[in-house]
């Protein structure tokens, strides 16, 4: 298996040349309706709570490497008995198509769903289709979360890889220098 942290951001971003990225798209009704179709093929034994969420968010994945987003339903009395009704797709992540439904922007949420796709497909990274710049971007934000949480586990990680991220590698010495809290609690809330 190939990890995040062992690619460039070339690598990991494989970005179709053959295209810039377009500017907004109406995708949302497109992807919306592929995260409907998929909605209830995520299986319970893949889910993972996403730490630092209080338990409203987890990951999941289905039978063909798709990732899913969820979110924890809240009620009035007591939650469903089935485990897999307390929770509902709000994002998805197949063939590097990412969708997250509007309330759950910009909270690092991509971040977490891509990176949980790529362990899901056992490291491959696929063509990044044409995708807006917002897409390009949180392609660009979860590679940087991985390679923060890599350094932060002490993983090896070449020079290629570290070439862009210095101030990652400098941020660890200093907390490592000063004795503050360790970087990895601090990315546990990301």
């Amino acid at each position: 298996m190939t990890f995040i942290h062992q690619l460039t951001l070339s690598e990991f971003l494989a970005l179709d040349v053959s295209d810039k990225p377009k500017p907004d798209q109406p995708i949302d009704q497109d992807m919306g309706a592929l995260r409907a179709a998929y909605a209830d093929h995520w299986r319970i034994d893949t889910l993972v709570p996403i730490p630092g969420r209080d338990g409203r968010y987890a990951l999941a994945a289905d039978w063909f490497n798709a990732a899913f987003l969820l979110v924890r339903g809240r009620w009035k009395g007591n939650p469903p008995a089935d485990p897999r009704e307390s929770w509902s797709v709000a994002g998805i992540f197949s063939d590097n198509l990412l969708f997250l439904d509007r309330p759950h922007r910009g909270a690092l949420l991509s971040a977490e769903l891509q990176i949980f796709g790529f362990e899901v497909r056992g490291g491959r990274v696929g063509r990044l289709p044409p995708c807006t710049p917002i897409g390009l971007i949180s392609r660009k934000c979860a590679f940087r979360v991985a390679i923060r949480r890599a350094i932060a586990a002490g993983a090896e990680i070449s020079e290629d890889v570290l070439a862009d991220y210095r101030d990652l590698v400098n941020e660890k010495k200093t907390r490592d220098e000063t004795g503050l809290s360790s970087l990895q609690d601090t990315l546990l809330i990301v």
